[in-house]
This record gives C-alpha cells, sequence and structure tokens, in this order.
C-alpha cells in the first residue's frame, strides 16, 4: 500500500498555470443567470497544465502462435483483458480560487482545453453571488486516470479514488483556500470524503474544512434549471460562510 501511494505521489508531480483571462469586473459581477448564456471567447489564453499519464506499451498480441498454447495462460490472460476493461478512465480538473476555495468539476479526455472562460466566469458569479470576492485569476491543474498504463500498475477502482483524494489532498495543502465545491457525478464517486453513497449527499457538508458536492458545471450549462438546486446545495456551504466570519 505504501509503494503504490509513494508513486501515485510521484506521479502526481504537477505545476500549475496561471490564467491570463482579464475578465472586466462588470462581467465578474454579472447575474448568475447570465454566465451560461455569456457570449464569450471559450478558449483560455494559457495551456493547462495537467498530470502526465504515462503510458507504456503492452506486448504486441500480432505475432504468429505456434506449438502447443497453455489453456490456463490463455484464460489468465482473458481474465486480465476483462479486469482492464473494466478499470475507470476519467479526467478531472482542480480549479484553485487562491484564498477562497478548491473547485473540483469532471472534464471530457479528449479536449485539450477542457477549463474554458466560460467555466471561470460561471464559477465567479457563482462564488460572488455566496458573498466571496475573487481578487486573482483562478489557478487549474488537470488529472488523469489512469495516470500509468501497463499491467504493474494498479488501476482498479479502489486506486482510482485513493489517487483521487490524495490529488485533492495535494491541491488543499499547497493552496490556503477555506472549502472545497465538488462539481458533477464522477467527482462525487471519486473524491467525496464520505464513505456513504454519494448519490445521496448533494448538499451535505462535511469536514472541518468543508466539502460539498453539487451538478456538474457542464450539466448546468445544459439545463440551465439546474441552478435551482445547486443554489438549494450550497447553502449549508453559505450558512457555514456566515458562521465563521
Amino acid at each position: 500500500m505504501l509503494a503504490r501511494r509513494n508513486h501515485h505521489l510521484q506521479a502526481m508531480g504537477i505545476q500549475v498555470w496561471q490564467s491570463r483571462e482579464d475578465q472586466p469586473d462588470a462581467e465578474a459581477e454579472s447575474q448568475l443567470d447570465g454566465c451560461v448564456d455569456a457570449n464569450i471567447d471559450l478558449t483560455p489564453a494559457s495551456a493547462v497544465t495537467e498530470t502526465a499519464a504515462m503510458s507504456s506499451p503492452l506486448p504486441s498480441n500480432d505475432a504468429p502462435v505456434t506449438g502447443h498454447v497453455d489453456s490456463s495462460v490463455s484464460d489468465a490472460e482473458d481474465s486480465v483483458t476483462v479486469a482492464q476493461a473494466a478499470n475507470p478512465e476519467f479526467r478531472i480538473a482542480s480549479i484553485v480560487f487562491p484564498g477562497v476555495c478548491v473547485v473540483v468539476v469532471d472534464v471530457p479526455t479528449d479536449t485539450i482545453n477542457p477549463v474554458t472562460a466560460q467555466h471561470v466566469l460561471f464559477l465567479k458569479a457563482l462564488l460572488l453571488s455566496m458573498g466571496l470576492q475573487v481578487s486573482e485569476e483562478p489557478e487549474v491543474t488537470l488529472f488523469n486516470w489512469p495516470m500509468l498504463r501497463g499491467t504493474d500498475f494498479d488501476q482498479s477502482e479502489t486506486a482510482a479514488r485513493d489517487a483521487s483524494q490524495a490529488f485533492l489532498r495535494g491541491q488543499q495543502v499547497k493552496n490556503a483556500v477555506r472549502f472545497v465545491l465538488l462539481m458533477g457525478d464522477l467527482v462525487g464517486q471519486y473524491l467525496f470524503a464520505d464513505d456513504c453513497a454519494y448519490t445521496d449527499e448533494q448538499g451535505r457538508l462535511l469536514g472541518e474544512q468543508p466539502q460539498v458536492r453539487t451538478h456538474s458545471i457542464e450539466k448546468i450549462f445544459v439545463e440551465p434549471l439546474l441552478k435551482a438546486r445547486v443554489w438549494q446545495d450550497l447553502q449549508p456551504l453559505i450558512f457555514w460562510l456566515q458562521q465563521s466570519q
């Protein structure tokens, strides 16, 4: 277990980027409803740095097979193939607003810049509606699972959860933030701190440095009526922020 954890942490030696987007104050203060339909450039000015998803080439199966084939070996190879197919593959993004919070969202695995200016503008408006002032541009870091490919690296569901939570703890230690906002079912599944059924825990506050979970940004963009549910999910966090001032 220790060797695997060290392997994970070594693979998470990451750098972050500082967005160069210079959004006018008027845009940052726009209402939450306006963010979904904002007509802005969706490509960030800076490239996003992500954890390296290093791949080890697997042995080729194209070579012709001659002679007797041990059925037990074949069965073992089939079992490995099935296990690999069942292993999770995903990408999450940590969006850090220094001094305020870490927002973790699930993002597409096939997009170069999955966190757009529209996402950032939406989050700024959301934080502003919670009474939080954002004075700095966020720092975005991507995390890919699996981080390493190959039969000698544990890519299971349990390993994915351990590595994802280690990634989040690293972001919390590295940055001075007050709370964590988890947005999306996939993020809730792998990063929610409690062992309970995460699907029933939207809006529940956990930990001394609170975590709260709600819908993903992409889902809100597709279904704007979900903003009412998101606001409901955030009420325990808003109450905690008011009490801790």
